[in-house]
């Protein structure tokens, strides 16, 4: 059956950014139906990622979606788009390499994945040729896709103040998944979804309220659109424009019966 392009067009809500991006991937998804050819996608955040991949298997298409960002646990993610019957893309078929920037841990404080980004998108590269940032003591693993790698490693000199160097490396295995988490402890009169993003982000109850009906809330990339959800212990829950934050174990009750969360918060 072939893909239904409005239908996907449907599950942006209106979101012009969200139509831009579908649309690409369902472009790139129809010439891998048509040609018998695997195509690749740009890398990509999980909720789009998995809405697309979902919209696929609900369709039941004549083609198959697989996501991979360079290893294990990534976030950001490449799709590849291949036939029904075909083999499924090894991770070196992927259009994308890994980078080692390596910094003087010696004599500066450790740039952190926002110094990280910001300095290669300085270099005039659009996000969607980057993917994850692994952030290690000495250096980060960035992977990025194949059209840019190079330009990235010849011209990326510094990282916010720090001079850094830049090599290609080896695809490390069995590794990624988020870097830097802020610990936070949060306490709620219940965990609730809305109560939640109001604790971890400021937020008044209403302000929370509004960014969950307007389709800008996802616990575990789905989307959320009830404040009253109950979010479990492990939940990954993201508000668009403001970063995203894992659920920890519970803390217990407060002396006035509140519920003692701790979380673990990460950046945009």
């Amino acid at each position: 059956m072939p893909l239904d392009k409005q239908a996907l067009l449907l599950l942006c809500q209106g979101r012009q950014e969200d139509k831009m991006i579908l649309a690409k991937l369902y472009d790139q998804a129809v010439v891998s139906e048509k040609t018998g050819r695997v195509t690749f996608s740009d890398f990509i955040d999980p909720v789009r990622a998995k809405t697309f991949t979902d919209f696929v298997v609900r369709q039941k298409a004549a083609i198959e979606a697989d996501a991979f960002g360079g290893t294990a646990g990534c976030e950001r993610v490449l799709l590849a788009f291949y036939g029904q019957g075909q083999p499924r893309p090894a991770p070196e078929d992927y259009p994308l390499r890994t980078l080692k920037i390596k910094f003087p841990v010696k004599f500066c404080t450790p740039p952190g994945h926002r110094e990280y980004l910001g300095s290669i998108l300085g270099l005039g590269l659009d996000r969607s040729k980057i993917g994850d940032i692994l952030i290690r003591e000495d250096h980060a693993l960035v992977f990025a896709h194949q059209d840019v790698a190079d330009y990235i490693r010849i011209n990326l000199e510094r990282v916010g103040r720090v001079t850094v160097t830049v090599q290609e490396a080896q695809r490390p295995e069995g590794e990624g998944g988020q870097q830097n988490g802020k610990e936070l402890r949060i306490t709620v009169a219940a965990p609730r979804l809305d109560a939640l993003l109001a604790a971890v982000y400021r937020l008044s109850r209403g302000e929370a309220d509004a960014l969950i009906e307007g389709g800008k809330a996802f616990v575990n990339w789905s989307p959320a659109v009830n404040g009253a959800k109950h979010v479990d212990e492990g939940d990954m829950v993201s508000l668009r424009g403001y970063g995203r934050f894992l659920v920890g174990p519970s803390a217990g009750q407060t002396r006035k019966g509140r519920t003692a969360l701790q979380v673990t918060v990460y950046g945009k």
